[in-house]
């Protein structure tokens, strides 16, 4: 949302719930190209075309409103993410993949702004929880007798491995979303054969 897109959103007669969901879409904008403490209330206000007042009286505080702004952020993602893991197959695995990576691509202020926000407690609480889900998504797919510590763990390292794919894509315009998601998709299937074993090589055993 640019800025004169900002004011004309602040400029109409919104209701209280719209209203605070544009103040959260405008401090995506904000916190997404630039960390927290370089960014002042005076900055939120003027961006999005309301009083400083305003913002307090909706979120107490600018810490309050950076946390509610990383919620919404999350949430936007998981809303984009999990509707195509309904059924709970592996054949929906690269397809939620796809969803995921395109998602940072169509929202790179969300990435940015996760990104500075693990320094807040309450945003890396909400983080973990994320990936706790995710976790518990992959493993409600496995059988019983499969949801090992080692599958947990691979899961986990897994976990971190699209982080990482997040920043590579980012960085590297010649790397696509099809390819981040089938990468993404063999290295779980390959990290769940290596859990199966305990985590060693069925040759190393």
């Amino acid at each position: 949302m640019t800025e004169n897109a900002d004011h004309a959103v602040a400029s109409r007669r919104l209701s209280p719930e719209d209203r605070r969901r544009a103040l959260l879409e405008t401090g995506l904008r904000l916190f997404g190209s630039a960390p927290f403490d370089q960014v002042s209330l005076e900055d939120i206000a003027q961006a999005a075309g309301v009083s400083q007042p305003l913002i307090q009286h909706y979120f107490a505080s600018k810490r309050g409103y950076f946390v509610a702004v990383a919620r919404h952020g999350l949430d936007k993602l998981e809303a984009t993410t999990r509707t195509r893991a309904e059924g709970g197959a592996f054949e929906a695995l690269e397809s939620n993949l796809r969803a995921f990576f395109q998602f940072f691509g169509d929202h790179p202020a969300v990435a940015g702004l996760l990104k500075t926000a693990t320094g807040f407690p309450e945003v890396a609480e909400m983080i973990d929880a994320y990936r706790s889900r995710t976790v518990d998504i992959v493993l409600d797919v496995l059988p019983v007798d499969a949801r090992t510590a080692y599958t947990k763990a691979a899961i986990h390292a897994w976990n971190g491995l699209n982080q990482a794919l997040v920043t590579r894509l980012r960085d590297d315009p010649s790397l696509t979303v099809d390819w981040a998601a089938r990468f993404s998709r063999d290295a779980l299937l390959s990290l769940l054969k290596l859990a199966e074993h305990g985590g060693v090589p069925q040759d190393k055993r």
